[in-house]
């Protein structure tokens, strides 16, 4: 996570992360509890509600869930430019993806194992790899600048430096589409707009940035603003929502804050599980 020194104020990206969790939960409570209340199959706990307020109840769910899933791409953007190792970041990211799918499947399509989609987390894991195997193809390497700020510089020692610029950039491109397919293809959440998003982010915060100048503010922000219209294109208009995450991330003072190191992995299969049991509990 960034640690360079940006301004004293501020939210620092665990206030972030708490915001994507909170909104995330939101968002899987209104699926689990209230989408089955819009087919007559509804908890007592919306027995007394009408039609038309649990369609509203839902649609207000659904829009504030939207918030979540960029701040998670962004953290993923920015978490593989900062780690020390980005092999054990991915492979940290797989594992968990691989946890998280049946407490998904189960949780929200009631089977254990369901073809018809698969877990987030595989999405940010192909946004991840997608980058990590992109720099190496670019020869490119986090470095620390002389301003003191880590920044994305050619590597002298990569073996990349000996393909012609245009076929790095071409295999990179191509690398960047067979992420986004995968993503379409085992249909993750979000699919290929997700991975695309994590794209974006990343190549506004650090790629562009290091050849451009802009501050690492202005690069969040353009990065977060197209990767909302890639969404909002891509998936859902009702993604727009997510715009609210443009005040949170013009607010992120680029500092860590207070770390739980895997309580945001493990929230994710965790609350789905949670929830489904609630869920069951309440039907009988």
């Amino acid at each position: 996570m960034n640690q360079d020194s940006e301004k004293s104020g501020g939210l620092s990206a665990n206030v972030l992360k708490i915001i994507a969790v909170i909104t995330m939960f939101i968002d899987h409570f209104t699926v689990i509890f209230l989408m089955p209340a819009l087919y007559g199959r509804g908890t007592g706990l919306f027995s007394s509600f009408s039609a038309e307020e649990i369609q509203t109840l839902y649609s207000v769910g659904r829009g504030i869930g939207r918030i979540a899933f960029p701040i998670f791409a962004f953290f993923v953007a920015e978490g593989l430019f900062y780690t020390k190792d980005r092999r054990r970041y991915l492979e940290r990211l797989f594992l968990f993806a691989l946890i998280s799918e049946i407490p998904f499947d189960y949780s929200l399509f009631g089977m254990p194992f369901y073809s018809g989609a698969s877990n987030v987390i595989f999405t940010l894991f192909l946004g991840g790899v997608a980058i990590y195997l992109g720099d190496l193809v670019l020869g490119r390497k986090v470095v620390m600048a002389a301003d003191g700020r880590r920044a994305l510089k050619n590597d002298a020692k990569s073996n990349a430096n000996n393909m012609p610029v245009p076929l790095r950039i071409i295999i990179t491109i191509l690398i960047y589409l067979g992420a986004m397919y995968l993503g379409q293809y085992f249909l993750t959440d979000y699919s290929f707009s997700g991975v695309l998003v994590i794209l974006v982010d990343y190549l506004f915060m650090y790629e562009l940035r290091s050849v451009s100048g802009y501050s690492d503010r202005a690069g969040r922000i353009m990065g977060f603003s197209l990767g909302i219209i890639v969404l909002s294109l891509f998936s859902s208009r009702t993604e727009l929502y997510a715009a609210i995450d443009l005040i949170f991330i013009a607010l992120y003072s680029g500092k860590r804050g207070k770390q739980y190191k895997y309580f945001f992995y493990i929230f994710y299969p965790a609350h789905l599980v949670l929830l489904k049991i609630l869920f069951q509990f309440m039907q009988k």
